[in-house]
């Protein structure tokens, strides 16, 4: 019975369906670098404030709708943090996983992965049964670690793809202001749901981190959180920072880190998404 159980999916994800004619310049970028890589551009793209950028070809539930198709999913919050030059370089490295066939078989095999789960879970309850789990669960831990493994290789030619659209320093530039927001805002979340309080509708997340990035890029913890830092995605395992610019020829200094985080976006992309501050209010 376990084995042959459809299990539900829960793909909803928080964002706004953004139509072309609200971001035309933006949806012409999307499909000429899609064009020049050969592949398909995405059906949909979503707008949200979760701090990271992915594609899908998986389902997704956004508000009442449940798309079809290939998906880009893009952080407001973080086009902000972008120069044209750095989001583009973001983009290409998304189109890249399309292109690579990532996200075909991230669609074929995650629904898999969930049913083998469920089934090793359902043999622990059966008694003798238990003993062929623990065999399931070995084979599983290998599995993972070559997933792993493979995962880190198509995030490598993602960055060189986008690379060879842009160039090595828009992508390197990217990473670090993509994996210094996503630590900065971290700690600022953190410390607000830490203490067990209760907040107003509004947390002001938004204002906290973009008035505090600056002054964290300067603080003696910033460098050591960076080392340690990836690039959030929801689906991937993703290599060092340090690793990811030795692939694309591109190694910046840690003393730059800073430097490059206290930089101000000059003309980001959310100055082509009609109503985008409303968006992301909405969201926040």
């Amino acid at each position: 019975m376990a084995i042959f159980r459809r299990l539900p999916r829960n793909n909803a994800i928080e964002g706004r369906l953004i139509a072309p004619h609200e971001a035309p310049a933006l949806w012409a970028r999307i499909r000429d670098y899609a064009q020049r890589l050969g592949t398909e551009p995405p059906a949909q793209i979503v707008a949200g404030i979760d701090a990271n950028f992915f594609v899908t070809e998986m389902p997704l539930k956004v508000g009442e709708v449940t798309t079809r198709g290939r998906t880009l999913f893009m952080s407001l919050p973080l086009l902000r943090q972008l120069d044209n030059d750095e989001a583009n370089a973001v983009f290409a490295h998304e189109l890249g996983h399309f292109s690579g066939g990532d996200t075909a078989q991230s669609a074929a095999l995650g629904p898999k992965l969930s049913q083998y789960d469920y089934y090793n879970a359902q043999l622990r309850q059966g008694g003798v049964a238990i003993v062929a789990s623990w065999l399931l669960d070995l084979y599983r831990v290998i599995f993972e670690i070559a997933l792993q493994q493979s995962s880190r290789r198509r995030e490598f030619a993602a960055d060189t793809v986008a690379a060879g659209l842009t160039s090595p320093q828009a992508v390197v530039h990217a990473l670090v202001k993509v994996a210094a927001y996503a630590q900065y805002r971290h700690r600022v979340e953190h410390g607000l749901f830490a203490h067990n309080e209760r907040h107003g509708e509004d947390l002001g997340i938004a204002q906290r981190v973009a008035s505090g990035l600056a002054t964290f890029g300067q603080s003696p913890e910033f460098t050591e959180a960076m080392r340690a830092a990836g690039v959030p995605h929801p689906f991937d395992s993703h290599p060092a920072l340090e690793q990811r610019m030795h692939n694309v020829g591109y190694v910046l200094d840690e003393a730059r880190y800073a430097e490059i985080v206290c930089m101000s976006a000059s003309a980001p992309w959310t100055n082509d998404i009609v109503d985008a501050d409303a968006i992301e209010r909405e969201q926040w």
